[in-house]
């Protein structure tokens, strides 16, 4: 793991100490200096935050909870979350602190269409499509289906239904169409002056040119994007990791003067959250006197990264509303079809998995590999490139395979051919792909076994029930049976490292492996 860069955070800030006066000033500068502590939130429908915190405790860890949000924590020591069995799991997910506010902020709800117009790396994403409780639509979009890798991954490990992923220009997507979103985040690209706590490599260095004003130029084209594409009485929060007025003030007050009184800030309600109010002006420019109902998040005072949010009601659509602002639009049934009858008739025959359990969620053959899973609400915008659903089942063989994501989202429910492992190093070389014996305890757990797929899972005192790990094979060998490890090559665990590893010394790295903002 690289070291920490020393930086010359007095150059790198030098432009905000008039701003914020000498005391503030400093304060934040040395806030700068600190590491990030780790942070994360809870998955609410896999487990209880209070279940979580015991386990981490436990492990010699010290969550305490962060006020701005259910289920999240923060620790007071540097920790490699992503290689735990919460973090695999999809128990948690690893998230900087101020990332989480713009959901909170936007705060969607079941059945609305929501978009994500800068979706990359997707933490944010992961966290609306939970907070839709998994119904209506999330259209997650960034520049490139590359840059989306790391949202993908995400969306299997915490089986998120309701997202569709789209690649194309923030600034252009759906560039012509009718209003059609409940809701937009706008998390735009910035110059990331407010990731210095956590950024080993990051440097400061003079502007050059005008990459500042392209920046802001870019960030008011997808701002005035998304207001386009809001329905009338619909919300957008545009937020960024920086402390840039130009970027922050400047770049929401050259959008509402584009709008003239058809949009309109609304106050934030973020209780427990030490915030400032945007600015009036900065360096010689004047910004809209609504800009001073924005948050400016400082890092000395809440000990997290700097941010930027505010949030916008749109109070007059820029478009006339259409009769059906979804036509052209396909529907979950108007998808590739997968052969639903044979795919979960072996799930429930094989694994005992009730039908049931796929109630709500449509089958889609996105490819040849594999059949997704879909909420049925879930509509697809006509863009140039769209992936839909989760990755439910392996369907090259000549028989189906549950996919990792599919046997963490529903192994719960599977009534057959479920090995539960019982200790730690049983569960360490599962997650390193290596095969084992089935030991007596798993054995005794699992109940009647026969060759094939199985349900791999973990029992602990630390959970009320079993904890499903992913996909496996039960192989005989001689008189006994053999669990052959399917978890993903990718993301195998290394021979040294444990999935219940305690904290990190600090100069080994933090709760960076496997965040995304």
């Amino acid at each position: 793991m690289r070291r920490r860069e020393a930086v010359d955070l007095e150059a790198a800030f030098a432009r905000y100490r008039d701003l914020l006066g000498e005391g503030e000033w400093r304060a934040m500068c040395e806030a700068f200096a600190r590491p990030l502590p780790p942070t994360l939130w809870v998955h609410p429908r896999r487990a209880a935050a209070e279940e979580v915190r015991a386990a981490l405790s436990a492990d010699g860890h010290a969550p305490r909870p962060l006020p701005w949000l259910a289920g999240a924590a923060a620790l007071s020591a540097p920790a490699r979350l992503g290689r735990r069995l919460e973090f695999r799991a999809g128990l948690l997910h690893t998230q900087e602190a101020a990332s989480m506010l713009p959901p909170v902020a936007l705060d969607p709800r079941p059945g609305e269409v929501v978009l994500d117009l800068c979706a990359a790396p997707g933490g944010k994403t992961a966290q609306m499509s939970l907070m839709m409780g998994g119904r209506g639509t999330l259209v997650a979009n960034d520049l490139s289906f590359a840059r989306l890798s790391a949202l993908r991954a995400t969306q299997e490990r915490l089986g998120l239904t309701n997202m569709v992923l789209c690649a194309q220009e923030g600034e252009r997507l759906l560039r012509d169409h009718p209003p059609c979103f409940d809701k937009v985040l706008v998390d735009a690209p910035c110059s990331c002056e407010g990731t210095a706590r956590k950024r080993g490599g990051w440097r400061f260095e003079e502007e050059r040119g005008d990459a500042r004003a392209a920046l802001r130029a870019t960030q008011e084209r997808l701002l005035l994007n998304a207001l386009r594409l809001t329905r009338e009485g619909g919300r957008v929060v545009y937020s960024t990791c920086t402390l840039d007025p130009r970027e922050n003030e400047g770049s929401l007050s050259g959008a509402l003067a584009r709008f003239e009184g058809a949009v309109e800030v609304e106050p934030l309600s973020l209780p427990g959250l030490r915030v400032e109010p945007g600015l009036p002006s900065f360096g010689g420019e004047r910004f809209s006197e609504a800009a001073a109902g924005a948050a400016r998040v400082y890092p000395h005072h809440n000990d997290t990264g700097g941010f930027f949010l505010v949030s916008l009601r749109v109070r007059r659509a820029a478009r006339a509303a259409a009769a059906d602002p979804y036509a052209g639009w396909r529907r979950a049934g108007d998808l590739p079809p997968a052969r639903d009858d044979e795919l979960i008739g072996w799930a429930a025959a094989h694994l005992g998995l009730p039908r049931e359990a796929f109630e709500g969620l449509r089958l889609t053959q996105g490819c040849k590999r594999a059949a997704s899973v879909v909420c049925a609400e879930v509509l697809v915008p006509p863009t140039r490139v769209e992936v839909a659903g989760l990755p439910a089942f392996h369907t090259r063989g000549r028989l189906p395979h549950l996919t990792t994501g599919a046997s963490v989202e529903w192994g719960r429910r599977a009534g057959r051919q479920g090995v539960c492992l019982t200790t730690p190093a049983e569960v360490d070389r599962y997650y390193r792909g290596e095969a084992q014996p089935l030991s007596a305890e798993a054995r005794d757990a699992a109940g009647p076994l026969r060759r094939g797929d199985v349900v791999v899972s973990f029992k602990s005192p630390r959970y009320a029930t079993p904890v499903p790990l992913g996909s496996g094979f039960c192989a005989e060998e001689g008189a006994g049976l053999t669990l052959v490890s399917l978890y993903p090559r990718a993301r195998a665990l290394a021979p040294h490292a444990s999935a219940f590893e305690g904290p990190a010394a600090e100069e080994e790295g933090t709760a960076e492996e496997g965040a995304a903002e």
